[in-house]
């Protein structure tokens, strides 16, 4: 009968003690925490992207006026660097291979 006593002190000695729930009350601590940094991470992506499509892009503008004719005085010449940025892009293409004989639109 000894042999079972040994062998029961053994297997109560590999039973795990439900008395402790730390690790139960960690995993919840951190799925807050991860759900919070998710939600915050999102956020912030969410805001960027408002930001970007409301925000107006600045454009300097500067007014020319022209001289009525018969005015006297130097031919005024317009001088600009910048860029042309058009609304639309159209791109023309063929559904056929072949050979272009005429094209009616310049580029």
């Amino acid at each position: 009968m000894a042999g079972k006593s040994e062998f029961k002190q053994e297997l109560d000695s590999l039973r795990i003690d439900r008395s402790k729930r730390t690790q139960a009350r960690r995993s919840k601590v951190s799925a807050v925490w991860i759900i919070a940094g998710v939600a915050l991470i999102g956020a912030i992506g969410v805001w960027r992207i408002a930001s970007s499509l409301l925000a107006a892009t600045e454009v300097e503008v500067h007014r020319v006026t022209v001289p009525r004719a018969g005015s006297s005085g130097p031919a005024i010449v317009l001088q600009a660097a910048g860029y042309v940025v058009p609304h639309y892009r159209i791109e023309v293409a063929s559904k056929v291979v072949g050979r272009v004989k005429w094209m009616g639109v310049e580029k």
